[in-house]
């Protein structure tokens, strides 16, 4: 009662890095508004957030009386104008260049697994090689283990 920045209805996380969350709860309405400066900061807070919304109202309304399900979305001045990219148009790039990333590791994991069963083979050849009394020239094969 004495800090006069207290108020009920306003929640604010801070990260350790600086960035905060705010949520905001409407006294009538029954809505919650998550704000940032950051999105990267919202997915955290806005996924406990749902994940307790929905475990505590197990998807029923949350009105007393109301038929209304426990619903999540996103506000339409998000989206901004239609011919304007959207706030999530460079997050899906990113994802977009995360997966890409991803299968060229797999690939180049799937290169290196191949060309490690090769110099295996190679390296057994030479020890037959070694061990064989009348051996034949190795033609500089014994350089690829040096």
């Amino acid at each position: 009662p004495d800090d006069p920045f207290a108020q009920a209805n306003v929640l604010t996380f801070l990260y350790h890095c600086g960035d905060d969350v705010t949520i905001l709860v409407s006294k009538n309405s029954g809505r919650y508004r998550l704000q940032s400066e950051r999105w990267e900061a919202l997915w955290l807070v806005a996924r406990e957030l749902v994940q307790r919304l929905t475990l505590h109202y197990g998807g029923k309304s949350p009105k007393p009386g109301g038929e209304d399900p426990l619903e999540f979305g996103f506000s339409e001045s998000l989206l901004g104008d239609p011919g304007d990219p959207g706030p999530f148009d460079h997050y899906t790039a990113l994802v977009d260049a995360h997966f890409a990333a991803r299968l060229a590791l797999q690939a180049t994991h799937k290169q290196l697994d191949d060309l490690a069963q090769q110099f295996r083979a190679v390296q057994k050849r030479l020890l037959v090689r070694y061990k064989d009394r009348n051996a034949t020239p190795l033609n500089e094969l014994d350089t690829l283990l040096a």
